[in-house]
């Protein structure tokens, strides 16, 4: 998470460069949106360079009709990538769908709120969510492939590289609309936007 003063000071340096018409590089439309509003601007100095991933890292996935469905969340562990609302949920998608799958909750990274979200899974008996940790990038990549769905509910995500990672997996995704690159990397055959 970033500090009020960092925050301060980036709004303060990115108005010295729109007043000074320096360029800027974003890496989605809706952060170079977000300036714009901000700062009530046309942006004219402001580009748009999505973020890109390493295709031949990816092996596609062989979707199987098993009875076992795995959802997967990846990212930093902390407030604003919202993983807990998957964790609070997913008693409720599992009894839903109870008599057609199992459904298992993988999740991977670290960070500040990882003890408090185990800790809630265990005080609520919540079944089948698995705390993997943070692991090396070709490891996750396998987990990305051998899921059913990528679940991505961050509150505030400046691209959201997961999604480009599960869609070139031929992964489905599960985000909200208002991700700053949902513009950017929204694809109506492999990706759904969560209410909130």
């Amino acid at each position: 998470p970033v500090s009020q003063f960092i925050k301060e000071t980036e709004r303060r340096f990115l108005k010295m460069c729109i007043n000074n018409d320096y360029t800027l590089v974003f890496i989605s439309s809706g952060m170079k949106l977000k300036i714009r509003d901000y700062f009530n601007d046309d942006c004219s100095n402001v580009f748009v360079i999505p973020n890109c991933y390493r295709k031949n890292e990816f092996v596609p996935n062989n979707i199987s009709d098993s009875s076992i469905k795995r959802l997967i969340c990846v990212g930093s562990l902390y407030p604003l990538k919202n993983q807990i609302q998957v964790i609070r949920v997913l008693p409720e998608i599992q009894k839903r769908f109870s008599n057609e799958w199992t459904i298992y909750l993988d999740i991977y990274g670290d960070g500040e709120s990882l003890v408090e979200w185990q800790q809630y899974a265990e005080e609520n008996h919540i079944d089948r969510v698995l705390f993997h940790g943070r692991k090396p990038q070709k490891e996750i990549f396998t987990a990305i492939s051998n899921a059913d769905l990528l679940v991505f509910p961050s509150i505030e995500e400046g691209f959201g590289i997961p999604i480009i990672e599960a869609y070139s997996c031929g992964i489905p995704v599960v985000t909200f609309n208002d991700l700053d690159a949902a513009l950017d990397i929204f694809d109506k055959d492999c990706c759904i936007f969560a209410a909130e």
